[in-house]
């Protein structure tokens, strides 16, 4: 039996390491993507009407992603699916308290 297992572990690792070898020949395990995005948050605004404009702006796009984490869980009458909805509308409601706190905090010049 320990001589099966060791056999197995091993073709097992040559597999792995074959597999490895072709995606470093071919490239592929050092793919990066060349964009990287990141958004910084205004160190003032020129107006309230400006910072209201982001503030529906930000809010919307909070809206947007709780709409499509909620989507699969809307239709299922399971107790569990319940759950997490609700944890996710606490989630939604905890990071919009906070995103409208920060906002606010922003001075308007």
């Amino acid at each position: 039996y320990m001589a099966n297992n060791i056999a197995e572990n091993e073709i097992g690792g040559n597999i792995g390491a074959i597999f490895t070898a072709a995606k470093m020949i071919k490239g592929s395990l050092s793919e990066w993507d060349n964009n990287v995005f990141v958004k910084l948050d205004p160190a003032y605004f020129s107006s309230t009407a400006k910072r209201d404009e982001y503030l529906e702006e930000e809010t919307a796009l909070l809206n947007s992603t709780f709409t499509a984490a909620s989507q699969k869980y809307l239709r299922c009458k399971r107790t569990k699916c319940k759950t997490k909805l609700s944890e996710l509308q606490t989630q939604y409601d905890a990071d919009l308290a906070k995103m409208k706190a920060k906002i606010s905090a922003v001075p308007v010049r």
